[in-house]
């Protein structure tokens, strides 16, 4: 009984499963992306325990996690709602422990065990894209299908709302995915497989995930040309970016006060420059401690909502709508950060990402790997800036997955290897 639950639950294949349905289950239901991290990181976590030699060191992103999670813990003492404060810093801890076993865990598999890996991952490309176009081009008729069966209520916004996400999951997964093709067939077959899958993102409608891809396809081969010298303006822009991130959102045009010069936007980009002009509002009022960990939703609630109108002076673009200063979350995780864990957030968040982009620059064993995972890296940055709530437990484990996905395809160096910069890029 013991050889049979070895053989057919072992970790790996725990972790094929998890890279195959990534992208299906970004589809049908993404929230569920979460579940498939916690499952990853038990199975990574037994994979490890298994190991003799298996070693658990943090390492200094791990530390900068775990800090940033206790000072967020701490901020309960300050925050608006204590308890929520609280069981998202725990969330939080849970999904980053999942995370770091499941990166850790990829990186001690043996060559053989990464090719089984590197095939779901194509098996799951192949369905996922294949799914995605045909939500696409019905208005989201299989998922709706399938939810009818299940008796579940559809929303009219369903396709919306299920697709976005979707779509963002799949830019991610795109650039590892098809390098990997690539690696195992040739280059006029990844691009006859690349070309329609680009096409239909960019005509998809959803315009940040667009924005996404073209950043990746952007900075890879940029990165890939000038490989280390790149570091230095990497980290440069990371600092610049953190701090003047309030600054830049305040001195953006106002859609409440004109439409000239702005007429281009579209009404959720419009919503998205009033409601980060309304977070620095709230960011300048406990700009070093903040309001506490996700606190976002709390500073404002239903008796806010007020009816604001966009492009007011521009009659055939007057857009009235009702809402609150900051609805749910401010849209930017620079901005969330800033606003609910202050300037001591931010310098964390200046620390995990340069510590990252170190890592991505050391850990691969070639440059066209590693200048893959900071575009990828680069596209998710972007996201992030426009998109989704900074705490977000389905968007967080995508990214944890996501590192997993270039773990398993770009070749890294074992844990125990000295890391060497200059022979590493």
């Amino acid at each position: 009984m013991t050889e049979i639950i070895n053989q057919y639950f072992a970790p790996w294949r725990i972790f094929a499963l998890a890279l195959f349905f990534l992208l299906p289950m970004s589809i049908f239901a993404h929230k569920g992306i979460a579940a498939i991290l916690i499952v990853a990181g038990f199975a990574a976590a037994a994979g490890l325990l298994r190991q003799k030699n298996a070693a658990f060191s943090i390492g200094a992103i791990g530390w900068i996690l775990l800090g940033f999670v206790l000072y967020s813990g701490v901020s309960a003492l300050w925050s608006l709602t204590p308890e929520r404060t609280l069981s998202t810093a725990a969330s939080l801890l849970g999904t980053f422990a999942a995370g770091y076993f499941a990166i850790k865990y990829m990186r001690t598999l043996d060559f053989e065990t990464r090719r089984k890996l590197e095939t779901a991952v194509i098996a799951g490309g192949i369905l996922g894209y294949g799914w995605l176009t045909v939500e696409l081009a019905t208005q989201g008729y299989m998922s709706s299908f399938v939810y009818m069966l299940t008796d579940i209520h559809i929303v009219p916004n369903r396709y919306y709302v299920s697709v976005k996400p979707a779509i963002s999951v799949a830019v991610l997964y795109f650039l590892p995915w098809i390098l990997l093709i690539y690696q195992r067939s040739s280059l006029k077959i990844s691009l006859l497989v690349a070309i329609p899958i680009v096409l239909t993102f960019i005509f998809s409608g959803a315009m940040t995930p667009a924005l996404a891809l073209v950043a990746t396809l952007v900075v890879f081969p940029i990165v890939h040309h000038f490989k280390s010298k790149i570091l230095p303006f990497a980290l440069g822009g990371i600092v610049i970016v953190v701090a003047i991130m309030p600054i830049v959102s305040s001195a953006l045009p106002d859609p409440l006060k004109s439409g000239k010069g702005i007429e281009f936007l579209s009404h959720s980009m419009a919503h998205r420059i009033v409601i980060w002009k309304n977070t620095v509002g709230y960011i300048t009022k406990k700009p070093i401690l903040g309001h506490g960990f996700d606190t976002s939703r709390a500073l404002s609630s239903q008796k806010d909502i007020k009816k604001i109108i966009f492009f007011p002076d521009i009659e055939d673009l007057k857009w009235p709508i009702l809402t609150e200063p900051i609805p749910l979350h401010p849209h930017n995780m620079v901005l969330q950060v800033w606003l609910e864990t202050g300037f001591l957030g931010a310098v964390g968040l200046v620390l995990f990402l340069s510590a990252l982009v170190r890592a991505v620059f050391r850990n691969f064993l070639n440059s066209r790997d590693s200048a893959a995972t900071f575009g990828i890296a680069s596209g998710a940055f972007l996201m992030a800036g426009l998109s989704f709530g900074a705490w977000q437990s389905w968007w967080l484990a995508t990214l944890f997955l996501i590192a997993v996905v270039c773990a398993a395809v770009f070749p890294t160096l074992p844990l125990e290897t000295p890391k060497d910069e200059n022979k590493t890029i």
